[in-house]
């Protein structure tokens, strides 16, 4: 319990009220539009209430409580539209003080109305702590200090001689402490549950990023490389589309980690990925499948069309230089080239064939592209 009271009253910091506020909004808008109107239909409603109370001077009044819900759906409509969003609060404080007004001539035409209905000022704070759970603390607390003070504005020109002033104060004034007192606390927790649900969002995606992601290179990773390329297959499957595969892999890498050490090692596989990322296409998918083996699936790409880009990214690889203390080392890599065709009946399959062309690559003496036959 102390823990979450003290969670409450943790300091946002103001840079990122603005984001929450508007997520708040966001979220919780349609429900005060439904107290909005759930305020019209009880203000209508209680009509039964003034006719219950003076059958004769109720017709008179149906008029005003018609005005009443007017005003409160008309903010409602506001609310639901987002109109004018800089104005919410000053449009809040109109509806609150002229929704209000129009119950002094409601008590007015009341035998003894305003001895008898004083406690219907009450009503507005019943349902403003609601309607704040989609607005902001300002529009709330501004709402509130209008109910609390207009009447008594109006009463000190003289415009309401009836209003019992030490009665209003009592129930206003005690009242709207209470209620300003539960809107802060409301308003906070929501900010913080916003705020905690943001960073458990943001949490959740990174985490998934780094699970799709190689963290040495920032490529996808096998998983994510083939989630998205089966994708692609389907699409070129489906249509009869072009789309290749080519897949990679460093020559001698062993090598060069005994020789060099890891960290060197390391600095070859990202210069690698770099040089990729740099050569392929934002339509094609890259990633590293492991080790020192990387793979492309090429979109629109004929078996021809792969072949050259495979054999410039193959020269692209001996021009570049890794630094290894006061060396400069050179690497070079061997390719295998894969076509789509009907025998594929999945990804799997081609990149096999791409894994069978590489192999001959291999086999071929290195440094050089193969394509499947």
């Amino acid at each position: 319990m102390y823990s979450i009271v003290s969670n409450i009253w943790k300091p946002i910091p103001q840079d990122e009220l603005p984001g929450l506020y508007a997520e708040k909004l966001r979220i919780y808008r349609p429900f005060a539009v439904m107290v909005m109107w759930l305020g019209v239909f009880l203000t209508l409603a209680l009509w039964a209430w003034d006719f219950a109370i003076d059958p004769v001077g109720a017709p008179d009044a149906l008029i005003y409580r018609f005005y009443v819900g007017a005003i409160l759906g008309g903010f409602g409509l506001y609310l639901q539209f987002d109109l004018w969003p800089r104005f919410r609060t000053f449009a809040f404080f109109l509806t609150m003080v002229g929704s209000q007004g129009f119950l002094y001539p409601i008590l007015d035409v009341m035998f003894e109305g305003h001895k008898i209905g004083m406690g219907a000022f009450l009503f507005w704070y019943i349902f403003l702590p609601l309607v704040g759970i989609g607005l902001t603390l300002k529009d709330t607390l501004v709402g509130m200090l209008g109910l609390a003070t207009a009447p008594l504005a109006w009463h000190a020109f003289g415009w309401t001689p009836e209003l019992l002033v030490d009665v209003f104060v009592m129930y206003m004034w005690l009242s709207g402490a209470v209620v300003a007192f539960i809107l802060i606390i409301n308003n906070q927790f929501m900010l913080h549950m916003i705020r905690d649900q943001q960073r458990l969002h943001t949490a959740k995606e990174q985490a998934e990023q780094l699970a799709r992601t190689d963290a040495l290179t920032g490529m996808n990773n096998r998983r994510a490389f083939f989630d998205l390329g089966k994708a692609m297959f389907q699409t070129a499957q489906r249509y009869d589309h072009p789309l290749s595969v080519v897949l990679l892999d460093l020559d001698h890498f062993k090598r060069i980690n005994d020789t060099y050490g890891h960290a060197v090692g390391d600095l070859v596989i990202q210069k690698m990925a770099d040089l990729i990322s740099e050569t392929a296409r934002e339509s094609d998918i890259t990633g590293r499948l492991g080790g020192e083996e990387f793979a492309l699936i090429l979109s629109e790409t004929d078996g021809a069309k792969a072949e050259q880009m495979a054999e410039r990214l193959r020269r692209l690889t001996n021009e570049v230089f890794v630094s290894a203390g006061q060396d400069l080392i050179s690497f070079s890599a061997s390719l295998g080239v894969a076509a789509y065709d009907p025998t594929c009946q999945n990804l799997d399959v081609l990149v096999a064939k791409a894994d069978g062309a590489l192999y001959d690559a291999k086999n071929g003496g290195r440094n050089r592209v193969a394509v499947s036959g």
